[in-house]
């Protein structure tokens, strides 16, 4: 890898996900889906072990990038003295395949680029059998096959599928990756302009969202999430959609916070400009503390938001959410047990077995835990455990009083 982790970008379709580095290589992608192995993963090691990069010959060019407001559409931007040209990545909402969709639009002048395709399934253990076709470039890896189609010509080279091409102003290139399954043939072309268009629409907002977090948990995947009450546009019933949307997809770690406007955001420069801030940030929304005047009143909101906390971290409640999470959590991943991991464990015993006030709904949560998901008792420990932070956590905010 020879770029830091904090330079890359992810593009994903729900089902899978993969990383773009800011010089414009993809170095991270397992697919199909999020349980498969990578056929890109030089993330982990250097380019034998999988990549796709497309970026500007020669010199280093200014690089900025952004994703298209509410969407998982990354723009990538190279500019240099000659020209500028936009690289857009991005994952289109799947039916039977899925899609890595990659456009290059030139912005100003001209630019050459150069792209250059390393596949490497297995996390770059096995190099596929390539054969370029009239329609493409093909790659199979006993049952997986990607297909490469592209606007521009290609050709080996080193052990790699590359095409060096130049984007003027106004012009555009395109290069679509599909995976498929070897015994069932080539898949079907994704049309990359199309593509973009659809993808623009926002379907990944009208996704069933819920359906989404049951799908990364049934993976084996714990899913963490965090909910802000307080913006203008919250309505009435905001508190008891954000109570029944956490029970609904069993999200055991849930955080709850008030908004707050920090110094020099959009935020703050809007509510300054209108009059509504009272002071500076205190920099934790967990407080119940508001530096800006909200739309609702404001002690309808504290009261809302007290009573989500005082909802989903009530002992009870936590631990059916914990156990409904565990019904539907996938194969688990077994790791070396340590002595912190048997000191924590008696901590946890004592501590909440025997000295606090909601033990009798401990015990029965460990109780159920081993006849229904013994599978995952170090799981439902760990959360039994982080459970016990939250309980505190909601008990300082219910004695706080002030606004």
């Amino acid at each position: 890898m020879s770029i830091k982790i904090e330079d890359y970008a992810m593009i994903g379709d729900c089902h899978t996900a993969a990383l773009v580095g800011k010089n414009g290589s993809i170095d991270w992608l397992c697919w199909p889906d999020f349980a498969s192995s990578a056929c890109f993963a030089s993330i982990l090691g250097d380019e034998s072990n999988g990549y796709w990069s497309i970026r500007p010959q020669g010199r280093r060019p200014k690089t900025s990038r952004r994703y298209i407001p509410h969407t998982l559409i990354l723009e990538t931007t190279f500019e240099t003295a000659k020209g500028a040209v936009r690289l857009i990545d991005f994952m289109p909402t799947r039916d039977e395949n899925c899609d890595v969709i990659r456009i290059v639009e030139g912005i100003r002048g001209e630019m050459d680029m150069r792209m250059e395709m390393a596949i490497r399934c297995d996390y770059g253990h096995t190099v596929p059998w390539v054969v370029a076709t009239e329609e493409g470039v093909r790659a199979i890896a006993g049952p997986n096959l990607t297909f490469l189609r592209t606007s521009e010509e290609t050709h080996g080279e080193d052990m790699k599928t590359v095409s060096n091409f130049t984007v003027c102003e106004g012009q555009r290139a395109w290069f679509t990756l599909t995976h498929g399954e070897s015994h069932l043939g080539d898949p079907p072309a994704p049309e990359a302009m199309k593509a973009l268009k659809e993808t623009t629409k926002f379907q990944n907002l009208r996704k069933d969202l819920l359906e989404s977090v049951k799908l990364v948990q049934a993976y084996g995947i714990e899913v963490m999430a965090g909910f802000i009450v307080g913006f203008d546009n919250d309505p009435p019933d905001v508190f008891e959609r954000q109570i029944q949307f956490i029970r609904d997809a069993a999200i055991p770690i849930s955080m709850v916070g008030l908004l707050s406007a920090l110094p020099n955001t959009q935020l703050w420069r809007r509510l300054k400009a209108e009059g509504r801030l009272l002071k500076e940030s205190l920099g934790s929304n967990t407080l119940v503390d508001m530096n800006f005047i909200p739309r609702m009143e404001t002690q309808e909101l504290i009261d809302g938001y007290r009573r989500i906390l005082e909802t989903i971290y009530y002992p009870r409640e936590y631990f059916n959410r914990v156990q409904a999470f565990l019904s539907q959590l996938g194969p688990p991943t077994r790791t070396p047990i340590v002595f912190s991991d048997i000191l924590a464990v008696a901590r946890s015993l004592w501590k909440q077995g025997l000295r606090s006030d909601y033990r009798k709904e401990y015990w029965k949560f460990l109780a159920q835990t081993l006849r229904r998901h013994r599978q995952h008792f170090d799981k439902a420990l760990t959360l039994a455990i982080m459970g016990h932070h939250f309980f505190e956590l909601t008990g300082s905010v219910e004695s706080e009083s002030h606004v």
